[in-house]
């Protein structure tokens, strides 16, 4: 083990002052010297920030030296992979998606920099074969930086609009559903399940004659589930597609077992792969008397909920 760690020193080892293991090594002390501030100090000081500056500093020019002797020609996106790391890390100047979505653009700018400048930091101009270079390296690093950016604003909408994955993706030109994959139920589904727990805890056990009463008013049914839908939103996350979904108005009928069949239909009012189709997901919760459990009371009979699983119309869950 300590022959090992001897021969790692060795190699890290600075041979000259003007080398790339100097600039690592300053960056370790700088690193070192800024936690020991922060364990000392606050942890927001400006001599420990000022040191892990300088640590990153130090860290950058040494990868970048390293890389370019080894000749690497990953060097101009290591080294930009370590800058981006240092800016959004460090400073928190945005989220780390804009961080990869600028990481190749300032890579090819750092491919750029020695045809317009040599290791004495003089001017010069490349000649057309580098100018060639130069403007395919910075194009396709444009382009990749622009599907980076395509593939998170994708994966945001999606996760905004989960409905819509759902949906036909057969003529989609960018969102593509594996064969062993099948289509998610739309959102629909979920809160029209959370929406049956608080009927029933609503409704339950309740005296018939009372359900059954408001099952008949529309004045009255129609605010309480209204109410009920409001209660299941405020304890969900709330996406941006649920602007696109509405309720619409609940209706009770009669049954032939004296009971009644409340009728819930949650319609999506978005874009849609079928647009001569209606797209909603339905569920029918029954209502039926049952006998009172309670002694005092044999003549009163309760009301039992039961509420059956969704039905989905227009997505393409439905054809499967």
């Amino acid at each position: 083990m300590g022959k090992k760690l001897k021969e790692l020193f060795k190699k890290y080892q600075p041979k000259r002052w003007y080398s790339w293991q100097t600039s690592i090594w300053l960056s370790v002390i700088s690193g070192g010297m800024s936690i020991l501030a922060r364990l000392l100090g606050k942890p927001d000081s400006i001599v420990s920030s000022f040191l892990a500056w300088f640590g990153w500093i130090f860290f950058i020019i040494g990868i970048s030296w390293v890389v370019k002797e080894e000749r690497s020609t990953l060097a101009p996106w290591i080294t930009s992979a370590v800058i981006c790391l240092f800016i959004f890390g460090s400073w928190e100047l945005g989220n780390w998606e804009i961080a990869v979505m600028v990481w190749p653009v300032i890579a090819a700018i750092i491919y750029a920099l020695p045809y317009f400048w040599d290791d004495s930091f003089k001017k010069k101009l490349p000649n057309t074969n580098e100018r060639i270079s130069i403007l395919l390296i910075l194009g396709s690093q444009l382009l990749l930086s622009f599907w980076i950016q395509f593939f998170f604003v994708l994966s945001d909408f999606i996760e905004e609009y989960p409905s819509y994955y759902s949906d036909d993706l057969s003529e989609s030109l960018f969102v593509v559903r594996s064969p062993n994959r099948k289509a998610a139920d739309p959102r629909g589904v979920f809160i029209l399940e959370l929406l049956d727990l608080e009927i029933q805890e609503h409704y339950e056990n309740r005296l018939w004659t009372e359900v059954e009463a408001e099952l008949k008013e529309p004045e009255v049914l129609i605010p309480t589930i209204r109410q009920l839908l409001d209660e299941v939103k405020g304890k969900t996350a709330k996406l941006k597609e649920d602007e696109d979904w509405s309720l619409a108005e609940p209706y009770a009928i009669e049954t032939a077992e004296t009971g009644q069949e409340l009728i819930l239909q949650y319609r999506w009012n978005g874009s849609r792969a079928r647009e001569d189709q209606d797209y909603l997901v339905e569920k029918i919760c029954d209502f039926q008397p049952i006998a009172n459990p309670v002694p005092l009371l044999p003549g009163n009979p309760v009301t039992q909920v039961k509420c059956r699983e969704s039905k989905v119309f227009g997505w393409l869950s439905t054809d499967e």
